[in-house]
């Protein structure tokens, strides 16, 4: 009678977890998945929202229209956001990160934990990665020509600490890691004008820093420095280069020499207040008319499926498919992915069947 005891709380305690519920929640130009349909949810959308309406009103010139779609996966945790980018979290004393971006085929994502929130007292956002990656995004897709590094980098940095409030929104907060690197080692203006696509500045990291540093507070001091006297200059000069203008000229014709920068830059890299600009939330937009509708297991399978193949965690990949096959053996869109992700491996072959 004990071991009868002792092994009937052993099954019961083996018993599987009920599933996790996952909800599709829409506004107007993004689609959301998450596992809490609850206020921070819907607020983590309503901010993304925001930016993008602050993006096109302050630069006309942005197309904030993707050729393709944004998801938002909205994590309510730490361990949420593991079980979907668990890599890193396999590296010891890597990385843990609020929020993960790649690009696939058919969208984009945005792994995003939402529980994270930005505090008035604190000007510093906790998505800034995501938010940088978003507007890098827009920006590229505004031009036929693409900008010159230091500018696209630049206004992607600035754009990155958007903050989001009940009212109003900050654009320009300071990037405090940003200037720490400045006053640490900066590089002469025209160097950072110079630099190209295939510079070194790409490929090393750590030359990947001080140029992003430098990048953003130039920016920043052509946007807000002396009340916004060289922002036009700004403007006129991305509008040079996306008409197709060389931008070494078309800097020269529209913010001028270079060198004659490169004293008040320094003075104001090193100054302890810095300027940004306050604008109203878009009201028209409501957090709370969010649509929302739950998920059935098998679809909520293959959307985090799909998230792993764009990070091209096959193992992780074909666990989710194979759990929403058997929940759908019907399941098209499990189907489809598979195809996709083999696709991915250079079984052309196997990935037609699939597709067909």
């Amino acid at each position: 009678a004990v071991v009868c005891l002792v092994s009937s709380g052993v099954l019961i305690g083996r018993e599987k977890a009920p599933a996790e519920k996952w909800f599709e929640i829409k506004s107007g130009n993004f689609s959301v998945w998450a596992n809490a349909n609850d206020g921070s949810t819907r607020t983590l959308v309503w901010q993304l929202e925001q930016i993008r309406h602050v993006a096109k009103n302050l630069w006309p010139w942005m197309k904030v229209d993707l050729t393709r779609p944004v998801v938002v996966i909205a994590v309510k945790d730490e361990q949420s956001m593991k079980a979907l980018a668990p890599q890193y979290w396999e590296l010891k004393g890597g990385v843990r990160p609020a929020s993960v971006w790649v690009t696939a085929p058919d969208q984009h994502y945005i792994a995003i934990r939402s529980d994270l929130r930005s505090r008035d007292d604190v000007m510093v956002n906790p998505h800034t990665s995501a938010y940088f990656s978003y507007a890098n995004l827009i920006i590229a897709s505004s031009f036929e020509h693409r900008l010159p590094l230091w500018v696209s980098r630049g206004l992607a940095g600035v754009l990155s600490n958007t903050l989001v409030r009940q009212d109003d929104v900050i654009v320009g907060a300071t990037l405090p890691w940003h200037l720490e690197a400045l006053r640490t080692r900066r590089l002469p203006l025209r160097q950072m004008l110079a630099t190209g696509l295939n510079a070194k500045a790409l490929r090393d990291n750590e030359d990947l820093r001080y140029f992003d540093a430098q990048s953003w507070a130039f920016v920043h001091y052509l946007m807000f420095s002396e009340a916004g006297a060289h922002a036009s200059k700004l403007n006129a000069f991305v509008a040079a280069v996306a008409a197709g203008g060389a931008p070494e000229a078309a800097f020269a014709a529209t913010v001028g020499h270079i060198d004659e920068y490169e004293r008040s830059f320094v003075t104001y890299v090193n100054r302890s207040l810095y300027p940004a600009a306050r604008i109203k939330v878009d009201v028209g937009v409501d957090r709370e008319r969010f649509p929302a509708r739950p998920m059935m297991p098998a679809e909520s399978a293959v959307a985090r499926a799909s998230f792993h193949v764009a990070m091209r965690r096959t193992v992780d990949a074909r666990a989710l498919i194979d759990e929403a096959l058997k929940l759908d053996p019907k399941a098209a869109n499990a189907v489809a992915l598979e195809a996709l992700m083999l696709d991915q491996g250079g079984n052309r072959d196997a990935a037609k069947d699939a597709y067909t």
